[in-house]
């Protein structure tokens, strides 16, 4: 593909995990003490691919198979410890949320200064200004620091700004998923027209519903190589084959498992009525306890959108002791419209303000209608109505 305007070769990048330093004399410079070697960890390995112009390429594969530092490296962000990655043309990268931005100038300032830090020339960000901030949705709030601003907003104005860069590639990381259901549609129609107008697209993301209505070719990760390549639904179906559709497997070696990971979530059935109930069981290791640990459940629409979720009672205690859990649920699904859904099953740490992640597991589930009448958005109101008509009254008439 010599025409390519992304091109990993032979790219493989590995970190290092920090060495262990047993005590103060282990942490004097010089010949006073050693350090134990930092361990390696190769986030990718041998990884090969091209993208050519035009094209929307997604990359998809479990956490930790990587997806993001494929994203900076064709940001340029960070390089290859081997192999050599190749762009041709402007790139617009939103790969952090935030990255960039002073907390304390306002929205518009911030605009303005993100954009001249991603290449915008001043006439540029003049044109464009008033298309980014209709765009983001937040015109009420461009006066304010976006130190107060919710990560959700901070996510808008900077897919706004990056979207709307003259460049002929942009790279995005799974960041849609943090807007509401109406911005999450503009976005996906927003990268259609980037497609529409020329423009390439590299896109990471966990949302496999989507990926085969957004994406030309997808290119799957596992353990930092590529494991398939081509035509999306069939790259997704080949996925979800490897994790099973009703029951999902971590493929993590055993060397590089986390402190506690979700083994397996089985769904009692692939799909459910609308109203109906939702069985799932799963079995997750407590090999190390973490403090301040939970699972949480989460229904995600097709296009990311968190239609509703719930914390698993007593998770907290259970995983704050070492051994094999086997939990099991059974959850009324009420109001969720038709359609295909994704079961996100996440042990979570509270750090701080933020938790963090430390593993997940997501199922797909087809939720069927009971009737025939149509549906809006992810949850069906349904309920009793009364309407009333009276006689015009004669000033209307006159």
């Amino acid at each position: 593909m010599s025409e390519a305007v992304i091109a990993f070769d032979a790219v493989s990048k590995v970190y290092r995990r920090g060495a262990e330093r047993a005590n103060l004399r282990a942490a004097l410079p010089g010949r006073l003490g050693r350090r134990t070697p930092a361990e390696g960890f190769w986030a990718l390995r041998d990884v090969s691919f091209q993208v050519a112009p035009g094209e929307i390429v997604g990359v998809i594969g479990p956490n930790g198979a990587g997806k993001s530092t494929t994203l900076k490296l064709a940001a340029r962000v960070i390089a290859p410890t081997s192999g050599r990655v190749t762009t041709r043309g402007r790139v617009a990268s939103l790969i952090e949320l935030g990255v960039g931005f002073q907390p304390d100038l306002t929205g518009a300032e911030n605009v303005r200064f993100s954009a001249a830090v991603l290449g915008m020339s001043r006439s540029e960000v003049a044109r464009h200004y008033d298309a980014i901030v209709e765009f983001a949705g937040i015109e009420s709030f461009m006066d304010t620091p976006v130190k107060r601003y919710s990560s959700g907003m901070m996510a808008r104005l900077g897919f706004a700004i990056a979207s709307h860069l003259d460049a002929e590639i942009i790279l995005v990381d799974e960041v849609l998923s943090v807007g509401d259901a109406e911005f999450q549609r503009r976005g996906f129609e927003r990268m259609r027209l980037l497609r529409e107008q020329g423009a390439t697209l590299l896109f990471v993301t966990h949302n496999l519903i989507l990926v085969p209505e957004i994406c030309q070719r997808v290119v799957r990760l596992e353990h930092g190589s590529v494991v398939d390549e081509g035509d999306p639904r069939l790259v997704v179906d080949r996925y979800l084959a490897g994790v099973g559709t009703s029951a999902a497997r971590d493929q993590t070696p055993a060397s590089e498992r986390r402190h506690i990971r979700i083994r397996g979530v089985e769904l009692a059935a692939p799909a459910i009525r609308s109203n109906g109930r939702l069985g799932l069981s799963l079995t997750v290791d407590v090999e190390d306890p973490l403090p301040d640990t939970r699972i949480v459940l989460v229904l995600q629409t097709a296009n990311g959108f968190r239609a509703g979720g719930c914390d698993v009672d007593g998770s907290a205690e259970a995983l704050s002791h070492p051994g094999t859990l086997r939990i099991e649920g059974d959850l009324p699904v009420v109001g969720a419209a038709p359609g295909s859904y994704r079961v996100l099953v996440t042990v979570v740490q509270q750090a701080g303000e933020a938790p963090l992640e430390v593993h997940q597991v997501g199922v797909q589930l087809e939720v069927i209608s009971d009737d025939d009448r149509p549906q809006y958005g992810a949850v069906h109101l349904d309920g009793a109505w009364r309407i009333s008509a009276s006689a015009p009254s004669q000033d209307a008439l006159s």
